[in-house]
Protein backbone atom coordinates (compact mmCIF):
# COMPACT_ATOMS: atom_id res chain seq x y z
CA UNK A 1 0.00 0.00 0.00
CA UNK A 2 1.25 3.66 -0.58
CA UNK A 3 1.64 6.30 1.56
CA UNK A 4 -0.88 8.57 2.56
CA UNK A 5 -0.05 12.22 1.02
CA UNK A 6 1.27 14.69 3.64
CA UNK A 7 -0.75 18.02 3.85
CA UNK A 8 1.36 20.77 5.06
CA UNK A 9 -0.70 23.64 6.58
CA UNK A 10 -0.70 27.11 5.56
CA UNK A 11 -1.02 30.34 7.01
CA UNK A 12 -3.53 33.00 6.03
CA UNK A 13 -2.41 35.73 4.56
CA UNK A 14 -1.83 38.96 6.77
CA UNK A 15 -4.67 41.75 6.11
CA UNK A 16 -3.60 44.65 3.77
CA UNK A 17 -4.75 47.76 5.56
CA UNK A 18 -7.32 49.89 3.94
CA UNK A 19 -10.85 50.28 4.56
CA UNK A 20 -12.64 46.56 5.12
CA UNK A 21 -15.88 45.70 6.58
CA UNK A 22 -15.17 43.25 9.71
CA UNK A 23 -16.52 39.83 9.69
CA UNK A 24 -18.00 39.16 12.17
CA UNK A 25 -16.70 36.24 14.24
CA UNK A 26 -18.73 33.27 13.67
CA UNK A 27 -20.29 32.53 16.92
CA UNK A 28 -21.75 35.97 15.91
CA UNK A 29 -22.67 35.29 13.03
CA UNK A 30 -24.60 31.74 13.35
CA UNK A 31 -26.40 33.91 16.10
CA UNK A 32 -27.60 37.06 13.97
CA UNK A 33 -28.64 34.22 11.25
CA UNK A 34 -31.93 34.18 10.58
CA UNK A 35 -33.65 31.57 9.52
CA UNK A 36 -34.17 30.50 5.44
CA UNK A 37 -37.37 29.73 4.44
CA UNK A 38 -37.68 28.38 0.90
CA UNK A 39 -40.43 30.01 -1.23
CA UNK A 40 -43.52 27.42 -1.49
CA UNK A 41 -44.21 25.95 -4.71
CA UNK A 42 -46.99 24.80 -6.00
CA UNK A 43 -48.35 21.35 -6.01
CA UNK A 44 -49.25 20.29 -9.46
CA UNK A 45 -52.52 18.74 -10.17
CA UNK A 46 -52.70 15.21 -10.61
CA UNK A 47 -53.51 14.54 -14.13
CA UNK A 48 -56.56 11.66 -13.57
CA UNK A 49 -56.32 9.11 -16.25
CA UNK A 50 -59.60 9.26 -18.74
CA UNK A 51 -62.29 6.74 -17.68
CA UNK A 52 -62.24 3.74 -20.08
CA UNK A 53 -64.88 3.71 -22.48
CA UNK A 54 -68.43 2.24 -21.83
CA UNK A 55 -68.66 -0.61 -24.39
CA UNK A 56 -72.21 0.26 -26.07
CA UNK A 57 -75.23 -1.99 -24.81
CA UNK A 58 -77.58 -2.98 -26.71
CA UNK A 59 -81.27 -2.59 -26.01
CA UNK A 60 -84.04 -5.13 -26.46
CA UNK A 61 -86.35 -4.07 -29.46
CA UNK A 62 -89.55 -3.60 -27.36
CA UNK A 63 -92.29 -5.25 -28.29
CA UNK A 64 -95.73 -3.55 -27.97
CA UNK A 65 -98.51 -5.62 -26.87
CA UNK A 66 -101.99 -5.48 -29.02
CA UNK A 67 -104.00 -3.07 -28.19
CA UNK A 68 -107.13 -5.91 -28.26
CA UNK A 69 -106.27 -9.60 -26.32
CA UNK A 70 -106.11 -12.51 -28.80
CA UNK A 71 -109.01 -14.13 -27.11
CA UNK A 72 -111.46 -13.27 -24.31
CA UNK A 73 -112.01 -15.62 -21.53
CA UNK A 74 -115.25 -17.33 -21.34
CA UNK A 75 -117.77 -15.49 -18.42
CA UNK A 76 -118.59 -18.00 -15.76
CA UNK A 77 -122.20 -19.52 -16.24
CA UNK A 78 -124.16 -19.90 -12.71
CA UNK A 79 -124.58 -23.09 -11.26
CA UNK A 80 -127.91 -24.68 -10.45
CA UNK A 81 -128.30 -26.80 -7.68
CA UNK A 82 -130.56 -29.95 -8.66
CA UNK A 83 -134.40 -29.81 -7.10
CA UNK A 84 -134.04 -31.99 -3.60
CA UNK A 85 -135.81 -35.14 -4.53
CA UNK A 86 -139.52 -35.44 -2.82
CA UNK A 87 -139.85 -38.28 -0.38
CA UNK A 88 -141.66 -40.76 -1.46
CA UNK A 89 -145.01 -41.26 0.80
CA UNK A 90 -145.62 -44.92 -0.70
CA UNK A 91 -144.46 -48.15 -0.74
CA UNK A 92 -141.75 -49.25 -3.80
CA UNK A 93 -142.15 -52.29 -5.02
CA UNK A 94 -138.62 -54.23 -5.49
CA UNK A 95 -137.24 -53.94 -9.13
CA UNK A 96 -136.24 -57.75 -11.01
CA UNK A 97 -132.56 -58.65 -9.77
CA UNK A 98 -130.05 -57.81 -11.72
CA UNK A 99 -129.15 -61.34 -13.84
CA UNK A 100 -125.14 -61.52 -14.88
CA UNK A 101 -124.83 -62.18 -18.53
CA UNK A 102 -123.20 -65.75 -18.91
CA UNK A 103 -121.73 -66.82 -22.13
CA UNK A 104 -123.79 -70.24 -22.70
CA UNK A 105 -121.33 -72.79 -23.42
CA UNK A 106 -121.86 -74.42 -26.80
CA UNK A 107 -122.15 -78.52 -27.20
CA UNK A 108 -121.58 -79.71 -30.82
CA UNK A 109 -124.35 -81.48 -31.80
CA UNK A 110 -124.22 -85.64 -31.76
CA UNK A 111 -124.56 -88.11 -34.17
CA UNK A 112 -126.62 -90.64 -33.88
CA UNK A 113 -124.95 -93.32 -35.44
CA UNK A 114 -122.13 -92.37 -32.63
CA UNK A 115 -124.82 -92.35 -29.60
CA UNK A 116 -127.17 -94.37 -28.80
CA UNK A 117 -128.04 -91.90 -25.65
CA UNK A 118 -127.64 -88.26 -26.18
CA UNK A 119 -128.41 -87.35 -22.41
CA UNK A 120 -126.49 -90.27 -21.41
CA UNK A 121 -123.38 -87.63 -19.64
CA UNK A 122 -126.02 -85.63 -18.21
CA UNK A 123 -127.71 -87.41 -15.19
CA UNK A 124 -125.55 -89.49 -12.84
CA UNK A 125 -127.73 -92.50 -12.29
CA UNK A 126 -127.93 -96.43 -13.55
CA UNK A 127 -129.20 -97.20 -16.93
CA UNK A 128 -132.19 -98.98 -17.18
CA UNK A 129 -130.53 -101.17 -19.96
CA UNK A 130 -127.29 -101.02 -21.52
CA UNK A 131 -126.35 -98.44 -23.93
CA UNK A 132 -123.43 -98.00 -26.13
CA UNK A 133 -122.29 -94.51 -25.58
CA UNK A 134 -120.10 -94.15 -27.92
CA UNK A 135 -119.18 -96.20 -31.04
CA UNK A 136 -115.81 -97.37 -32.13
CA UNK A 137 -114.08 -96.75 -35.23
CA UNK A 138 -114.36 -100.24 -36.56
CA UNK A 139 -116.08 -103.36 -35.41
CA UNK A 140 -114.52 -106.67 -34.98
CA UNK A 141 -116.09 -110.41 -34.65
CA UNK A 142 -116.57 -110.08 -31.53
CA UNK A 143 -119.73 -109.26 -29.43
CA UNK A 144 -120.84 -108.81 -26.48
CA UNK A 145 -124.01 -110.39 -25.33
CA UNK A 146 -125.77 -109.08 -22.10
CA UNK A 147 -128.27 -110.33 -19.61
CA UNK A 148 -131.12 -109.89 -21.44
CA UNK A 149 -129.38 -111.11 -24.90
CA UNK A 150 -129.02 -108.04 -26.41
CA UNK A 151 -125.61 -107.84 -28.86
CA UNK A 152 -123.39 -105.23 -29.29
CA UNK A 153 -120.68 -105.82 -31.59
CA UNK A 154 -116.96 -104.72 -29.88
CA UNK A 155 -114.44 -102.40 -31.59
CA UNK A 156 -110.89 -103.44 -31.15
CA UNK A 157 -110.73 -101.18 -27.84
CA UNK A 158 -114.28 -101.23 -25.58
CA UNK A 159 -114.27 -99.42 -22.01
CA UNK A 160 -117.30 -101.09 -20.11
CA UNK A 161 -118.59 -99.69 -16.64
CA UNK A 162 -121.89 -97.95 -15.08
CA UNK A 163 -120.89 -94.53 -16.88
CA UNK A 164 -117.65 -95.11 -18.35
CA UNK A 165 -115.72 -91.67 -19.47
CA UNK A 166 -112.05 -92.56 -19.97
CA UNK A 167 -110.42 -94.86 -21.99
CA UNK A 168 -107.70 -94.99 -24.69
CA UNK A 169 -108.31 -92.85 -27.75
CA UNK A 170 -110.42 -94.27 -29.90
CA UNK A 171 -112.28 -97.05 -27.70
CA UNK A 172 -115.71 -97.44 -27.69
CA UNK A 173 -117.54 -96.21 -24.48
CA UNK A 174 -120.38 -98.89 -23.33
CA UNK A 175 -122.73 -98.66 -20.51
CA UNK A 176 -123.84 -101.45 -18.61
CA UNK A 177 -127.69 -101.35 -16.70
CA UNK A 178 -126.39 -101.52 -12.87
CA UNK A 179 -129.80 -101.56 -11.30
CA UNK A 180 -128.03 -103.48 -8.29
CA UNK A 181 -125.10 -100.43 -8.55
CA UNK A 182 -122.01 -103.09 -8.44
CA UNK A 183 -120.47 -101.71 -11.01
CA UNK A 184 -118.25 -98.92 -11.21
CA UNK A 185 -118.09 -95.96 -13.60
CA UNK A 186 -115.01 -97.09 -15.70
CA UNK A 187 -114.84 -101.09 -14.88
CA UNK A 188 -113.29 -102.79 -17.69
CA UNK A 189 -111.44 -102.55 -20.58
CA UNK A 190 -112.10 -105.28 -23.45
CA UNK A 191 -109.53 -105.39 -26.59
CA UNK A 192 -110.29 -107.80 -29.79
CA UNK A 193 -106.23 -107.94 -30.98
CA UNK A 194 -105.95 -110.58 -33.91
CA UNK A 195 -109.74 -112.09 -32.83
CA UNK A 196 -108.39 -113.10 -29.93
CA UNK A 197 -110.39 -110.92 -26.79
CA UNK A 198 -108.11 -109.37 -23.75
CA UNK A 199 -109.60 -107.70 -20.47
CA UNK A 200 -107.95 -105.82 -17.67
CA UNK A 201 -109.73 -104.50 -14.70
CA UNK A 202 -109.47 -100.82 -14.39
CA UNK A 203 -108.84 -100.37 -10.78
CA UNK A 204 -112.73 -101.19 -10.19
CA UNK A 205 -114.28 -101.39 -6.64
CA UNK A 206 -115.68 -104.83 -7.00
CA UNK A 207 -113.15 -106.39 -8.99
CA UNK A 208 -113.60 -108.38 -12.13
CA UNK A 209 -113.78 -112.72 -12.17
CA UNK A 210 -113.46 -115.05 -15.65
CA UNK A 211 -116.16 -117.90 -15.16
CA UNK A 212 -115.58 -121.42 -17.37
CA UNK A 213 -118.69 -122.87 -15.33
CA UNK A 214 -120.02 -122.67 -11.57
CA UNK A 215 -116.94 -124.21 -10.06
CA UNK A 216 -114.49 -122.70 -11.76
CA UNK A 217 -114.05 -119.21 -11.09
CA UNK A 218 -110.88 -116.86 -11.59
CA UNK A 219 -109.99 -113.03 -9.60
CA UNK A 220 -108.56 -110.85 -12.06
CA UNK A 221 -105.84 -108.62 -10.46
CA UNK A 222 -106.28 -104.77 -11.26
CA UNK A 223 -104.12 -103.34 -14.40
CA UNK A 224 -103.12 -107.15 -15.62
CA UNK A 225 -104.43 -108.37 -18.71
CA UNK A 226 -106.39 -111.70 -19.33
CA UNK A 227 -107.08 -113.09 -22.68
CA UNK A 228 -110.69 -114.93 -22.52
CA UNK A 229 -111.81 -117.59 -24.99
CA UNK A 230 -115.49 -117.57 -26.73
CA UNK A 231 -116.72 -120.14 -23.99
CA UNK A 232 -116.26 -118.24 -21.08
CA UNK A 233 -118.19 -115.82 -19.35
CA UNK A 234 -117.22 -112.41 -17.11
CA UNK A 235 -118.41 -111.33 -13.43
CA UNK A 236 -118.16 -107.52 -13.06
CA UNK A 237 -118.88 -107.30 -9.40
CA UNK A 238 -121.80 -109.88 -9.52
CA UNK A 239 -122.82 -108.24 -13.06
CA UNK A 240 -122.47 -111.05 -15.68
CA UNK A 241 -122.12 -111.04 -19.51
CA UNK A 242 -121.02 -113.32 -22.29
CA UNK A 243 -119.49 -113.08 -25.33
CA UNK A 244 -119.73 -114.54 -28.90
CA UNK A 245 -116.92 -114.46 -31.81
CA UNK A 246 -114.93 -116.69 -33.72
CA UNK A 247 -115.24 -120.40 -32.75
CA UNK A 248 -118.68 -119.83 -31.57
CA UNK A 249 -121.14 -122.85 -31.72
Amino acid sequence: MAPAPQVTPTSAPAPHPGNYTATPAPSQAFEELQPLYLPEVPAAPFAEAPAAAEAPVAEAPVVEAPATPLYEAPSPQPVYAPPAAEPATHAVEPGPALVENTVAEVVAPVAVEDVYDANAFEVDEEFEATVVLTRGRSTTRWNLVDIDGTRFPLAPSNVLGRKPASGPEGAQYIALSDPERVLSRTHLLLEVENDELWITDLNSTNGTEIFEDENDMRPCEALSRYAVTVDQSLSLGGRSITFDGPGSL
